[in-house]
């Protein structure tokens, strides 16, 4: 990851802005992304050399591009890859990748707002943690927190995982945060 990072600097094509991703970006760039849109029409932008797509390496799902959705069999990917894919991001997050663990346990739970929502939201945090005391010992009340990607900045979400045991939420790109536990 970071030869590749130091190696290339990312363009998009589309008609889309940075918006909150733009240090997810940065992280994978040599420099601040190009938005091939916002280009003036005297602009002349030469490239040596160009890669689209990703590496068949970081592949392991299929989203459902003229297949049904699930995971891409004989994958490439391993959890040497993840593991280090993880600890190059909260590095450059300024996030030890091995965190002290909390004295008492604790949950992230991922909240929706949009689609997908749990309509009962305040009961399911209610029984998780009752599920939880009634699990592990009746004096341990575990510390929840309710994120929502749309509303929790990257780096407030990947400092409670790094220090979570548990992550809870509806199926949805939020859970592939949970490589960072």
């Amino acid at each position: 990851v970071t030869h590749c990072a130091t190696k290339y600097k990312l363009a998009f094509s589309d008609e889309g802005e940075y918006g909150s991703l733009l240090k997810w970006y940065n992280i994978f760039s040599n420099s601040e992304p190009i938005l091939l849109h916002k280009a003036s029409k005297e602009t002349i932008i030469c490239f040596d050399e160009s890669k689209v797509g990703l590496s068949a390496t970081s592949l392991w799902f299929q989203y459902g591009f003229g297949k049904p959705q699930g995971p891409i069999k004989d994958s490439l990917l391993n959890g040497y890859h993840v593991r280090k894919f993880s600890e190059y991001v909260l590095e450059k997050f300024g996030i030890p990748s091995s965190p002290k663990r909390r004295s008492e346990r604790s949950i992230v739970f991922f909240s929706r707002k949009i689609n997908r929502r749990i309509l009962n939201e305040d009961e399911m945090l209610k029984m998780m943690q009752s599920a939880y005391q009634t699990t592990f010992s009746s004096n341990i009340i575990p510390q929840i927190y309710n994120l929502d990607l749309a509303t929790n900045n990257t780096k407030e979400c990947l400092i409670h995982l790094t220090e979570s045991e548990t992550v809870v939420g509806m199926h949805g790109s939020a859970m592939i945060l949970s490589m960072f536990m």
